[in-house]
């Protein structure tokens, strides 16, 4: 009875142990499982042709993307955003390129556009910001250019943007981004405001109303 006992006990703390650990794998995979499912897959870029500025939208919940064991917390962060905000005038476009090397053999170039923000009257570099990938830079980077400087007055689909392969309803994703927003502060609030305002007028009262002094807002 003593050693049948003993054999009994080792079979439940085995099976204990196992249970628990089969628990805490089937938990990691269906959590990362439903965080990847309603985590933002990128930070959305918001143009504003009307008021000359870029808006930066950083999801919170991307810092938890590629944790092994991402906490219960990191639900919570799901709607969050950063904002920062640039002048067009110190935004450029600079081309990435890399080598991907295929395991079967060969290789091939990649290229993404990506937005260089520097400090106004400077060439100093503050981040660089992924907007796409791209095989034909020099068009893509022309087309945002031809957004944000050309008859920026009238309405968008009477501004001339059909132009290469791009249709004037895929110019109102330049500003009718529209990340699922929790408002975590006034100063979000008032960022997510003035990156919608139709004029220089309206940007300047609504500025003046959340105290958005700064050109650039840091993430905090």
């Amino acid at each position: 009875m003593f050693f049948y006992s003993l054999d009994v006990l080792a079979a439940a703390t085995v099976a204990f142990v196992s249970s628990i650990g089969l628990g805490l794998f089937l938990y990691l995979v269906f959590f990362n499982l439903l965080f990847g499912h309603y985590a933002p897959v990128s930070n959305p870029i918001r143009f504003n042709r009307k008021t000359g500025k870029v808006y930066l939208y950083e999801a919170v919940a991307m810092k938890w993307m590629f944790k092994a064991w991402p906490p219960r917390r990191a639900f919570k962060d799901l709607n969050k955003f950063h904002i920062k905000v640039y002048d067009w005038e110190n935004f450029y476009g600079v081309l990435q390129g890399s080598t991907v090397v295929n395991v079967k053999g060969g290789s091939f170039e990649d290229y993404a556009l990506i937005g260089a923000v520097c400090e106004p009257n400077s060439y100093k570099l503050i981040e660089y910001i992924y907007i796409r990938k791209t095989n034909c830079f020099a068009e893509d980077w022309d087309w945002i250019c031809h957004f944000m400087e050309s008859d920026i007055d009238n309405p968008i689909d009477q501004a001339g943007l059909e132009y290469v392969d791009y249709k004037p309803w895929d110019a109102k994703t330049f500003m009718q981004v529209k990340p699922q927003l929790k408002i975590t502060s006034k100063q979000i609030e008032g960022l997510d405001k003035a990156s919608k305002a139709g004029s220089k007028e309206e940007l300047a009262q609504i500025e003046q109303e959340y105290e958005l002094t700064k050109t650039v807002y840091p993430v905090e």
